[in-house]
């Protein structure tokens, strides 16, 4: 057996996991754990495949907030979180409540855009 061609032992069945395996997954970039597919927890699983959700609804309140100039620190302050949740929620990492905070964003702009234009109709 070739060990360039090693990823590592799988955690979960102790097998040898071989880049030329079709059923594997490398899970870190710098190759410290692999899997074989049917061996890949649960969690990582479920992660993986929201990635791409969870970014596009990241970048989507990402430039709701820049759309209206406020930084991260007013927001997080008047939607009651802590600003590192916010960037990681606008990164695309997994949060928990992320559906809540989502909805925090467009409930907190439409309350913002009422009051502006409320301002604008009493002048």
């Amino acid at each position: 057996m070739d060990e360039t061609n090693i990823l590592g032992v799988c955690p979960t069945c102790y097998l040898v996991v071989l880049k030329t395996d079709k059923n594997s997954l490398e899970i870190c970039d710098d190759g410290t754990v692999a899997y074989h597919f049917d061996c890949e927890p649960s969690r990582i699983k479920y992660m993986r495949d929201n990635k791409s959700y969870w970014e596009a609804q990241g970048l989507a309140a990402k430039e709701l907030r820049e759309k209206w100039s406020c930084s991260l620190a007013n927001l997080a302050e008047n939607i009651g979180v802590s600003e590192s949740k916010l960037r990681k929620y606008e990164s695309g990492k997994p949060v928990t409540h992320a559906k809540m905070l989502g909805k925090s964003y467009v409930i907190y702009f439409k309350l913002l855009d009422y009051y502006v234009k409320e301002q604008y109709l009493q002048k």
